[in-house]
């Protein structure tokens, strides 16, 4: 997954969790999870496209423990929200998994660049696996072997540019409307 990707992926994340705060009932402690949902999962998106803007490498990782923070946060409140029965459990299944995704990817981005393996010039052009998810890989965009999880790798040459403005594949076409199941009815 490239970092445009991941920018479109972030975003319809967040709006996934603005339809389903909104399809929310009127009661103070839904008002009160909702704006704290709503603060953490807007946050993941705002705070990782400065990260591929840092200026090094440790300036990358420090921006990269901010989203990792407002990820697992939110996942802290989908889980409360769920156990709380304010929403019904299959309504939150969807994107309770998208938010654990996005924190092991921005966990193990954090730890790539934390361990050095990543070089400034290529903090922009790199890829992220996820050897795990349930989302089908975007052509080309795979990786073979046993170790399951994440990497983050620079894109192979095979690769065409994805990036809209670019005349590529729009990055974020599979992920609109993935969450339009959450609007209240």
């Amino acid at each position: 997954m490239t970092s445009e990707e991941l920018k479109v992926r972030t975003k319809a994340f967040a709006l996934g969790i603005i339809k389903l705060v909104d399809a929310m009932p009127h009661r103070p402690a839904a008002r009160v999870i909702g704006q704290q949902l709503l603060r953490s999962a807007t946050s993941v998106g705002a705070n990782y496209r400065p990260a591929y803007r840092a200026q090094s490498q440790s300036d990358f990782a420090a921006k990269l423990s901010i989203v990792v923070e407002e990820a697992d946060e939110t996942v802290y409140w989908l889980e409360w929200l769920k156990e709380s029965s304010l929403l019904k459990p299959e309504r939150l299944g969807k994107i309770l998994k998208e938010a654990n995704e996005l924190v092991a990817i921005a966990v193990a981005s954090r730890k790539m660049a934390k361990g050095g393996g990543l070089k400034q010039s290529n903090l922009a052009s790199l890829s992220i696996v996820n050897r795990q998810s349930s989302i089908p890989p975007i052509r080309g965009n795979t990786h073979e072997g046993n170790n399951p999880g994440f990497a983050v790798r620079p894109p192979h040459a095979s690769e065409e540019p994805r990036l809209r403005d670019g005349g590529g594949v729009d990055p974020g076409a599979r992920y609109r409307g993935q969450y339009s199941d959450l609007q209240s009815h």
